[in-house]
């Protein structure tokens, strides 16, 4: 698993773009928050993408992740490493874009969350 700009690809889309990109072989959930999300593959192998409602209807992307092996994690972080720059512990960001990455471990995985920093949500509406 590489994290590449492939895989921020889907931060901005709406569902329907990820879905007609991405196939129908998801799983759809909801957040305690009221969150809407869809997760492709399973386990220690899985993206799922988190949606906010805009005032039209549409469901936008704002927050991705990638659930990996914990044998995955070094070539993750020296991905961000080499392509991002380190903002704390683990959290990375590109500095033109707002494009920022933090990586949560645990024992036998851990999750990488990218979302953009600050996004003006209005072009969008």
């Amino acid at each position: 698993m590489l994290i590449s700009v492939a895989s921020s690809a889907q931060l901005l889309q709406t569902k329907a773009e990820i879905i007609k990109e991405h196939g129908y072989d998801y799983t759809y959930g909801v957040m305690d928050d009221g969150s809407p999300y869809i997760e492709y593959g399973i386990g220690y192998n899985s993206q799922r993408m988190y949606f906010t409602i805009m005032d039209s209807g549409e469901q936008l992307c704002y927050m991705y992740q990638i659930i990996g092996s914990i044998s995955e994690l070094s070539e993750v972080k020296d991905h961000l490493e080499q392509n991002y720059t380190s903002i704390g512990n683990m959290q990375y960001q590109n500095l033109e874009t707002g494009l920022t990455a933090s990586i949560y471990v645990e024992s036998e995985f851990f999750i990488v969350t990218m979302y953009y920093e600050t996004v003006d949500w209005s072009w969008k509406l």
